[in-house]
């Protein structure tokens, strides 16, 4: 976790400066564009990094409840970095909808679907970070269908469903959603892989720990 909070604390130092020369220069959009890059998911990309690490280093010093502890704690900051994004995304929605587009009504739709993305940041970071915490244990291909199961299984069905509500689905909204349908499916996607993921870190972890006891 040491490592991860040097490293990120670096980049946020380096690109805010960067930014700000931009703004000095009279170009807010490149500004945004730069602050784009820490971005939640930025973040968790780090954050994956040393979860693996990290839990790896404890399974191969035979510390299996060491291991849990820090993929947990790793798991928890995840999801409070995605908290505190969501809640600023669903404030300013309209704040970030304008920085990008002077039409009333792209801005006005994307308002609408910031607060789908607000709600994405959620499952997105426990998925991504519950993903990471269970390459440590070299177990791969049960993420794997998984995300299969959630995205191929689950989101892109569902999102053809709400968003287009083909004519010849048996069962279908009355209306298109359109964007927001598909939104909609990626919200659910992402939870069902959250979950899963979730489940299998917990039966990973406990093993582990329990193995350990045993001798």
């Amino acid at each position: 976790m040491t490592w991860f909070a040097r490293h990120s604390s670096t980049r946020c130092h380096h690109t805010a400066k960067a930014a700000l020369a931009q703004v000095k220069l009279g170009d807010p959009k490149g500004a945004l564009e730069l602050l784009a890059g820490l971005r939640p998911t930025s973040v968790e990309g780090r954050l994956c990094e040393a979860l693996a690490y990290s839990g790896a280093a404890a399974l191969g010093a035979a510390d299996p409840a060491q291991a849990r502890f820090r993929a947990w704690i790793g798991v928890g900051m995840a999801f409070v970095v995605a908290a505190v994004s969501a809640v600023l995304i669903a404030l300013f929605r309209q704040q970030i909808a304008w920085a990008y587009t002077n039409d009333l009504a792209v801005a006005a739709l994307a308002a609408q679907l910031l607060i789908f993305a607000a709600l994405f940041q959620l499952p997105d970071a426990v998925q991504v970070s519950t993903s990471c915490a269970i390459r440590a244990y070299k177990v791969t291909r049960a993420p794997m269908l998984i995300h299969l199961t959630a995205f191929w299984g689950l989101c892109l069905p569902l999102g053809v469903v709400l968003g287009l509500a083909p004519d010849w689905l048996p069962w279908r909204p009355a209306q298109a959603m359109a964007a927001q349908g598909f939104w909609i499916a990626l919200v659910a996607g992402l939870t069902i892989a959250a979950l899963g993921l979730t489940w299998l870190l917990k039966r990973l972890s406990d093993h582990h720990v329990a193995d350990e006891t045993r001798l």
